[in-house]
């Protein structure tokens, strides 16, 4: 009789954000599983850039045996029934912006064993100040960046992430926490990039509502359970028609605007939704009409730093409304830059709404340095 598998042991690593460490880090754990080049990947490359240029991460803690519930769900759904034999189980990265080790996380606990009510000692309250958030690498040789919750890019007066949460999580008993909107990348089975936008997107409404956040494999069967245009699993992308039954699904009620023609109108319907703190999933067209291949992204956040600029005022109102010469002007006509989950990308990747000559409203992505630009 074939000996069973023996079980991983959990344990943690440690490591700094440069970006060799981390791509040699999903080598070591998604490399078995297939021909894997990190370095290659657009996602985890947008990843690295923003946790060490924009976050100012310095260390990670990497949990090498981690299980997370929308994997397993995949998992149960899809993995275990495939030929390949894919683990069961995730590594979870916590990113820090102070360098991290053994040592360091062992003076926590046992400041943590020895004053269990004094939720201000320093050692802890400094391990909490510094935590970025983590991200979870599923054993997917291509789709292996799972569930991300990091911290949005520093807010100002212009900047607005008002579709974050909390999270809460723990390392090593641990507890820690963060505001953020949870990230992950389609998986190419499950989920195409509406279901990662719906469920992105789910993360702030279902749970404001008291909901359940599904899992992408639910999304997916939601959408597809009355609306079918083709085959479920592998899933290729949801219509318009299938991204409103799985919202419709989990409880919610979709409300869909048409604004291809009406740029003022999407800027205005953009910032009164995201200012009031819910996610907004658009689906986005090359074609006029919406002919041809779609995308969607869930919108997040939005910068309306511009407006001090068009009308010419000392500092940017607080109110949502503008007064100038003209009258009263709503002040997401003013808005040109947004913050996007974009599955292909990462979380918070920075779009810019534009119009062309006839008055048509296109986004271009700009999230790398130099600038990796995108025409939608």
């Amino acid at each position: 009789m074939p000996a069973l598998p023996s079980v991983p042991t959990y344990s943690l690593t440690y490591g700094n954000c440069e970006p060799e460490s981390l791509y040699r880090l999903v080598s070591e754990f998604v490399g078995p599983l297939g021909p894997t080049k990190p370095a290659e990947s657009r996602q985890l490359r947008y990843l690295v850039h923003y946790v060490k240029d924009y976050l100012r991460c310095a260390g990670f803690v990497c949990e090498t045996h981690y299980i997370d519930k929308d994997y397993m769900d995949d998992f149960a759904g899809f993995y275990a029934k495939s030929l390949r034999q894919y683990p069961n189980y995730c590594w979870r990265v916590h990113f820090f912006t102070e360098t991290i080790n053994e040592e360091r996380l062992l003076a926590v606990l046992r400041e943590t064993k020895a004053l269990p009510e004094a939720d201000n000692a320093p050692l802890s309250k400094q391990l909490r100040n510094s935590y970025r958030g983590y991200v979870v690498l599923r054993p997917h040789p291509k789709a292996f960046v799972g569930k991300s919750v990091l911290s949005p890019p520093p807010q100002d007066a212009s900047r607005l992430f008002k579709c974050c949460r909390r999270y809460e999580t723990h390392l090593a008993g641990i507890t820690l926490g963060l505001d953020a909107i949870a990230f992950q990348q389609q998986d190419r089975t499950h989920s195409a990039c509406a279901t990662a936008a719906i469920w992105a997107a789910l993360q702030k409404s279902a749970f404001d509502d008291d909901l359940r956040v599904p899992s992408p494999r639910e999304i997916t069967e939601a959408g597809t359970r009355y609306y079918l245009s083709g085959r479920p699993v592998p899933n290729q992308g949801l219509t318009i028609q299938q991204t409103c039954e799985a919202i419709r699904s989990s409880g919610l009620a979709p409300d869909m605007f048409l604004v291809e023609d009406h740029p003022d109108l999407c800027r205005d319907l953009l910032q009164s939704y995201l200012c009031s703190g819910i996610p907004v999933v658009t689906t986005l067209f090359k074609e006029p009409n919406g002919r041809g291949d779609g995308h969607s992204v869930a919108l997040v956040g939005y910068d309306d730093g511009n407006v001090q600029q068009v009308f010419n005022k000392g500092g940017v109102p607080p109110s949502d409304v503008l007064m100038t010469s003209a009258g009263l002007v709503p002040k997401g006509l003013c808005i040109t830059k947004f913050y996007a989950h974009d599955d292909r990308i990462g979380p918070y990747a920075r779009v810019t709404f534009e119009e062309d000559a006839k008055s048509k409203l296109k986004l271009r992505y700009d999230w790398n340095n130099p600038p990796d630009e995108e025409l939608w």
